[in-house]
């Protein structure tokens, strides 16, 4: 069967068929009320609230001084940085935070080694000043309550310090 061009696609004149007006009834004959269709919904006024978006507050911070030990190899330092990382996040969010973001990290050299120092805030600003001041308190005290020693894997760290500080 071969396609007919000149007249597929074209269109052809034809007769029409005018149909009558059909009316339904939807209301089967019941009177319809006045004011069907129009939608009377209370309106409450909201008190104004202003916002003052320019004023930034200044939010807690934790600052990890992290002691490598000499023979730290890169590696193992990174792995234990994570773990570290890993653990201080599980123990703010059983203390009902959200969890927290790493920020800036450095490494320096001092007088007694190299430090790794890693700022970490929270991710749920309520209630952070005082989450990451129980953080700090367990970090300079019994650092395997936060971080249980079997975690490190790598033993790149010799010493951990903690310090609470307002971002700028």
């Amino acid at each position: 069967m071969t396609p007919d061009f000149k007249t597929n696609g074209r269109t052809e004149i034809a007769s029409i068929n005018m149909l009558n007006p059909v009316e339904v009834d939807f209301a089967a004959g019941i009177s319809v009320p006045p004011n069907l269709g129009e939608t009377e919904a209370p309106v409450n006024i909201l008190p104004t609230v202003e916002l003052d978006l320019l004023e930034a507050t200044a939010a807690p911070v934790l600052v990890l001084t992290l002691k490598l030990r000499p023979d730290a190899t890169p590696a193992g330092a990174a792995v234990d940085l994570f773990m570290v990382w890993k653990a201080l996040n599980a123990y703010e969010v059983r203390l009902n935070g959200a969890g927290l973001n790493p920020g800036e990290a450095s490494d320096e050299r001092t007088a007694d080694g190299t430090v790794i120092r890693l700022v970490l805030s929270a991710t749920e600003p309520l209630g952070a000043t005082e989450r990451l001041a129980k953080l700090t308190e367990v970090v300079n005290g019994a650092m395997d309550a936060a971080i249980p020693n079997d975690l490190l894997t790598g033993r790149s760290f010799e010493g951990c310090g903690a310090e609470l500080r307002t971002a700028a």
